[in-house]
């Protein structure tokens, strides 16, 4: 039968902190220059900001070309098992 410690006096709490610091993520849209961090790694983007006047469009470059189509399952499975020869509609010519 485990043993259970005595109850003793109860512990007392951590201590409060005076000051706690809080670190943010960079976020562009609402910070207007880089954190230092980033100045640091990126000099050349430091010397030349972008501003931007307004919301910019998005871009429908992606819409354009179809993603390409993916074989089906049971495709994929024969195709591993028979082989990718025999599953054509013609299939090659013999060699004699």
């Amino acid at each position: 039968m485990p043993s259970i410690p005595p109850a003793g006096p109860p512990m007392a709490p951590p201590p409060i902190p005076e000051h706690v610091e809080v670190t943010q993520p960079y976020i562009p849209a609402i910070r207007d220059e880089q954190p230092e961090f980033a100045k640091r790694l990126n000099p050349q983007a430091a010397a030349s900001p972008t501003a931007l006047t307004g919301p910019q469009p998005a871009v429908t470059e992606r819409a354009a070309t179809a993603p390409p189509r993916k074989r089906g399952l049971m495709r994929r499975v024969v195709r591993r098992i028979i082989g990718p020869d025999l599953l054509r509609k013609d299939p090659p010519k013999k060699r004699r």
